[in-house]
């Protein structure tokens, strides 16, 4: 496989191969995910869940390298590491209900937004729908036909 060289960029001398190899994928979703992270000010409150992954342990430095006030979200044995990379406070989801979004859920003052629902069977349509489209709010996919 090949790509053209303008989709290329070098490794900086300061990260490991195995670190550059990680970066595109979750590098990639984390930004799509921190738009306008530009116009992030010093000192605004985030909250990262899932902080300790490779997505959200690339989002929480990305928060703090703007000058974000971060709480970082997940386990146990994760929250040192959380630590070391800047979390200002960290809450271990095993033993703090954090669950805010089943009561903003229950009261409806949150909806979530279904775009579309694909079939397992369709996988190619709704990534192509993701794709080719702009979506608004999710698109789903089930494992089968609902009765």
């Amino acid at each position: 496989m090949s790509v053209h060289q303008d989709l290329l960029a070098l490794k900086p001398d300061n990260v490991t191969f195995e670190q550059a190899a990680s970066v595109p994928t979750s590098g990639l979703i984390a930004l799509q995910n921190l738009r306008g992270l530009s116009q992030w000010r010093p000192g605004q409150k985030v909250l990262v869940n899932g902080a300790g992954g490779g997505v959200g342990a690339l989002a929480l430095q990305m928060m703090k390298a703007h000058g974000a006030h971060a709480t970082a979200v997940d386990s146990t044995g994760k929250l040192g590491m959380l630590r070391s990379l800047g979390a200002d406070e960290v809450v271990d989801y095993t033993r703090e209900a954090i669950a805010v979004l089943r009561e903003l859920l229950e009261s409806g003052k949150v909806t979530p937004i279904i775009d579309s629902t694909f079939q397992l069977s369709e996988v190619r349509e709704a990534f192509r729908r993701m794709i080719e489209d702009e979506i608004q709010g999710k698109v789903i996919i089930t494992p089968a036909e609902r009765v």
